[in-house]
């Protein structure tokens, strides 16, 4: 799989940075309407260091740490989502279990799973944080689906079911 940077862009030249800046300000909304306070790394198209995003984390200290992305495979036809948690982080953990079903249920993608991992960011953010790769950007299909203003907005609703379940439940 293809984990890194914001750097990937599909077949027909989609940018990943711009799909995941997109949903995230689309998620923002649907996070703010609820009632919660909203900080983003970052608000428009320029590189804010893995370093920054974490010390910007760490500053703002909020209930959880979210990190929107798209995937990347060089077979083209690897397909899903794929949500990723600092390993031993149960909260996280259960965020993202609420998160995928939302996904899979309201989008139709494939449940890759949830898997504890060692990123950058889970590891350095000091609060409990999930890193959501939505689906993947090197397949044709689903890039297609990226293209479509509607799919990224049901994308950024169903993160935010994905939330409002978790705290209705635990």
């Amino acid at each position: 799989g293809g984990k890194g940077g914001d750097g990937y862009a599909g077949e027909k030249g989609l940018k990943e940075k711009d799909i995941n800046l997109s949903i995230s300000l689309y998620l923002k909304e649907e996070l703010e309407d609820l009632g919660a306070k909203v900080c983003l790394t970052r608000d428009k198209d320029k590189v804010v260091h893995l370093d920054d995003r974490a010390q910007m984390a760490n500053d703002t200290a909020p209930n959880f740490f979210i990190s929107i992305h798209q995937n990347y495979f060089s077979h083209p036809s690897k397909s899903g989502t794929e949500i990723y948690y600092f390993k031993g982080d149960m909260a996280a953990k259960e965020l993202a279990r609420e998160i995928m079903k939302a996904l899979t249920e309201d989008l139709g993608t494939l449940d890759r799973g949830i898997k504890p991992a060692d990123f950058f960011l889970l590891r350095t953010v000091i609060v409990s944080s999930i890193h959501v790769e939505i689906v993947y950007i090197s397949n044709p299909a689903e890039e297609a689906m990226l293209m479509d203003t509607d799919f990224r907005k049901r994308a950024a609703k169903s993160i935010a079911k994905g939330f409002v379940n978790f705290y209705r439940y635990s």
